[in-house]
């Protein structure tokens, strides 16, 4: 018996061994090789010939997939993947009788918020799979909730049956495993109800149980009672119906009385997660037939507001999806009176020795660490979220091989700093602050958070508050310059519509700035100005939509154009009636730009444009794709949103709110916004002139750009390879 911990069936064992029976506890963890090898040496020494291996250890840590890290797969995946593959591996030459890994249904079937969870165990199925065509025994067995035992013995009720499977009994479990334990390959051991699988999976697609499971076409809109009763009310009985429906709803997904469900407070005060709201989206869409986007349950949600959002979709009208921006972006650009340079010892600094470098572990991030380890001998202390200094140095490492960056001779001057730029002193003990403002001399603040749905309030605490951070650690004990990562994005207000706009522009106005993102840049670079004014030495830079890697075409494919491309791809359609440019700026373009000119002291307090010289419209990308062979519908935009709706699985799909919302008194869309005679003509003269004397060039936006591009696509897998037709 192995174990992490000390066993808590020791009672049990004692029984067992004054039965005669002979048991080795030992205390380890089975994804780590020494502890495994440890113990099989124990077992030879004082044991009779291993004959059977039963695997069960598993951890849980769920959450969506934009709320998982890398760490939080990690840690799932441990257990499940690495201590499979050491057993397997350590007993491979013995003469086995079974093998036997404890799987999940999670893998069979999906479970929201389980996708690390649903991965390790798909390890596990493919593993067993592959000892059977070595010969080898070797079952995976999915099991179903046990209801006295095991993870998912801590669960709800309502949380164990949600998606209307039954849980097994201890007794019932041992006996189903006693009858497989000479079986190889998979088996799923899930009691489950018909008749509630029947009611959940509508709109969903579950090819495992195809065969069991009538699935209810979208087109025979089977109606819950709830929703009659709802169309037969009058328009204005609607709302006090939804009220006492969502009360009772949240109520039994948060396993809360009604009573205690106050309608205008935040459900994420009384404890609503993300994981909730995945149920009550599917519920609703199950009962209701409306799909509420997941931002709705991000906004601060309240029974009352989402009421009013069902109401809307009930009862479209011709205004119900305006956004109107009525935030004053001027009263949250207020810096802390404290961050002031005059407090600090100022010296500065020709060579770096300590560089301070935010957002390391971003695409962008990854080619700023390189520039400026290969143009400095300075160390670069990188801000990362990590359990520890040494998963801290691996997350900067494999960021780097990403990307195919990392040599060997950088791993001494990246040094990993542990902390949280959402956090005040950046997640840094009042010590650890204390020591960076002294030790470090140029600070690169590159990070921030993007998404193209969610309000001001989320990206808040990372691009503003944990600017005004950085400010803070350039101000205290010696003053630091500060190079300030911006974004054209602090560029949309309708103030500048069809203007140019230079690096040497003011940029004071706010109005007409609708996402939450662009709004968070704005604000954190007048905090930047604000600082910069009051004797810090600064400099801003203004990249545009950075692409990928102009000779290698390395790109973050999870970016907002890959995904569009993509999802264009897959749908077969692309939309053709807008007056879009591109401005792609390539990554090696923008890291090798940024750190010479943040090298140049004529620099200090100046701001750059990294924009593409050369525009392309969107017509020529649509011609380049279509000209790779892929079969593309040219479509209005319109007719491009609606195709979009009905493809669950494309790429975009998660980003309908993004397209279709309208934010503006004109009834116009963001990507409507930034047609060519609305979004500003940014100027980027002043920076091509400070570069004018290097070999630091944009290339343009053509054909061989766009090659090397979609070259990059096909070879990782990104885009499958359009279809050859015959041609005579």
């Amino acid at each position: 018996l192995m174990g992490r911990r000390e066993s808590k069936a020791q009672e049990i064992i004692t029984q067992m061994e004054q039965q005669g029976a002979k048991i080795l506890v030992v205390r380890g963890d089975v994804s780590n090789e020494v502890d495994i090898a440890r113990m099989f040496t124990e077992i030879e020494a004082s044991m009779a010939p291993l004959r059977g291996v039963i695997h069960a250890a598993g951890v849980l840590d769920d959450g969506i997939l934009l709320q998982q890290s890398w760490q939080r797969f990690t840690q799932v995946m441990a257990p499940k993947v690495k201590g499979a593959w050491n057993l397997h591996v350590l007993t491979e030459k013995l003469p086995l009788d079974f093998f036997v890994v404890f799987s999940s249904a999670a893998s069979l079937l999906g479970s929201p918020g389980q996708g690390n969870y649903a991965a390790a165990n798909a390890f596990m199925d493919a593993l067993a799979s592959y000892r059977h065509s070595l010969g080898l025994p070797g079952l995976s067995i999915n099991w179903g909730p046990w209801s006295d035992a095991g993870m998912a013995a801590s669960l709800s009720k309502k949380a164990q049956y949600s998606e209307g499977v039954n849980t097994i009994g201890s007794s019932l479990g041992l006996q189903v495993l006693e009858e497989l334990l000479q079986a190889t390959g998979q088996v799923g051991v899930l009691p489950f109800e018909l008749s509630a699988f029947e009611q959940l999976s509508s709109g969903k697609q579950l090819p495992l149980l195809s065969e069991l499971v009538a699935m209810r076409s979208v087109e025979l809109e089977v109606r819950h009672e709830f929703l009659l009763l709802l169309q037969a009310a009058k328009t204005g009985d609607r709302y006090p119906l939804l009220i006492t429906y969502l009360q009772g709803q949240v109520a039994k997904v948060m396993g809360l009385p009604n009573a205690e469900i106050d309608i205008q407070q935040s459900l994420q005060d009384l404890g609503f997660d993300s994981l909730m709201a995945v149920d009550l989206i599917s519920i609703i869409r199950s009962e209701l037939q409306i799909d509420l986007p997941i931002r709705a349950f991000i906004e601060e949600p309240s029974i009352a507001n989402l009421a009013g959002l069902l109401i809307d979709q009930l009862n479209p009208s011709t205004d119900s999806n305006v956004i109107v921006n009525d935030l004053d972006l001027s009263a949250e650009a207020v810096l802390d009176p404290e961050i002031y340079p005059d407090k600090a010892q100022i010296q500065l600094i020709d060579e770096p020795r300590a560089i301070f470098l935010t957002g390391a572990t971003g695409f962008l991030g990854a080619f700023l660490l390189q520039e400026l380890l290969d143009a400095t001998q300075a160390d670069i202390y990188c801000l990362v979220r990590a359990a520890d200094l040494e998963s801290g140095k691996m997350r900067l490492q494999e960021n780097l091989e990403t990307y195919d960056l990392w040599q060997k001779h950088y791993s001494s001057r990246i040094i990993p700093v542990l902390g949280d730029l959402s956090q005040p002193r950046l997640g840094l003990s009042t010590e650890e602050f204390g020591r960076m403002a002294h030790l470090v001399d140029t600070i690169y603040h590159n990070g921030a958070y993007l998404n193209y749905v969610y309000p001001y309030s989320r990206f808040k605490p990372i691009n503003v508050l944990g600017t005004e951070e950085i400010l803070r650690l350039a101000c205290q004990t010696k003053v630091k310059p500060v190079h300030h990562v911006s974004s054209v994005a602090a560029l949309e207000s309708s103030a500048y519509y069809g203007q140019k706009v230079t690096e040497s522009d003011p940029i004071d106005r706010s109005e007409g700035i609708y996402l939450g993102y662009s709004q968070s840049k704005w604000v954190s670079e007048k905090l930047v100005q604000i600082a910069g004014s009051r004797g810090l030495p600064i400099t801003i830079y203004r990249p545009p939509l950075v692409s990928g890697h102009s000779q290698t075409g390395l790109w973050n494919t999870d970016g907002f154009l890959c995904r569009m491309i993509k999802g264009c791809v897959q749908m077969g359609g692309i939309m053709t009636d807008l007056d879009l440019t591109l401005d792609l700026s390539p990554v090696d373009y923008n890291s090798r730009a940024m750190v010479y000119l943040s090298r140049q002291k004529e620099s200090l307090g100046k701001v750059f444009h990294l924009q593409n010289p050369h525009l392309l419209h969107w017509s020529g990308l649509v011609d380049f794709i279509c000209s790779m062979g892929y079969e593309m519908d040219r479509l209005s935009y319109e007719e491009w949103l609606v195709r979009l709706s009905r493809d669950r699985e494309n790429p975009l799909y998660p980003l309908m709110p993004f397209f279709s919302h309208k934010w503006s008194s004109e009834q116009l869309t963001y990507i409507e916004l930034n047609q060519q005679d609305k979004r500003p003509q940014i100027g980027c003269e002043e920076t091509l002139s400070a570069l004018a004397q290097t070999n630091i060039v944009c290339p343009p936006q053509d054909a061989q750009l766009l090659h090397t591009y979609f070259s990059y696509f096909l070879r990782s897998g990104f885009l499958e390879a359009p279809k050859v037709k015959n041609r005579v």
